[in-house]
């Protein structure tokens, strides 16, 4: 009677080892995530006599973003840096909220101390945007002062921003 005990025995321990290794493990695969038809990051530099023109036209755009019927198709990206409400850079993303017909800006990353101007920044911030939003295409809109024309103070083939005097040419 004893022995035709072991052989079940045995059975059930090896269907019960591998049940509980089974769930032992989890699942680590990335859910891939839905791809915009557009992502756009503007890219306000506004530490200079701008920053109130740029707050406008980051409102304007707001505004703007408003209207766009399908605004779950694009991610808007806004960085800026300016003298007043965002004088620590900030990454935000533009929500839209139907049911009370305005927009939310959902604090995507800030950046404080860092020089709105300087490339390897502005790198890190474009890939880091480009990269957290896929889509299918993708567009940038720089916002700040420029002299790339002006010879003066010198000469230069291009120029863009002015961030508490620091620029990148």
């Amino acid at each position: 009677m004893r022995g035709s005990l072991i052989i079940p025995t045995i059975f059930y321990c090896v269907l019960f080892g591998l049940v509980f290794y089974s769930c032992d493990k989890e699942d680590t695969s990335e859910i891939p995530t839905k791809k915009s038809k557009r992502t756009v990051l503007m890219y306000i530099v506004g530490k200079n006599n701008l920053s109130d023109d740029l707050m406008y036209d980051f409102n304007e755009i707001k505004q703007g973003y408003l209207l766009y019927p399908n605004a779950e198709e694009i991610n808007l990206l806004i960085y800026i840096s300016n003298k007043s409400k965002y004088d620590t850079p900030t990454l935000l993303k533009l929500h839209k909220e139907e049911f009370n017909n305005s927009i939310l800006e959902e604090e995507v990353n800030i950046y404080p101390g860092v020089n709105s101007t300087d490339p390897e920044i502005m790198k890190e911030i474009m890939l880091e945007a480009f990269i957290s939003y896929p889509a299918q295409s993708y567009g940038l809109i720089m916002c700040s002062h420029a002299d790339g024309w002006l010879p003066y103070p010198k000469i230069s083939m291009r120029s863009f921003g002015d961030d508490d005097g620091k620029e990148i040419n």
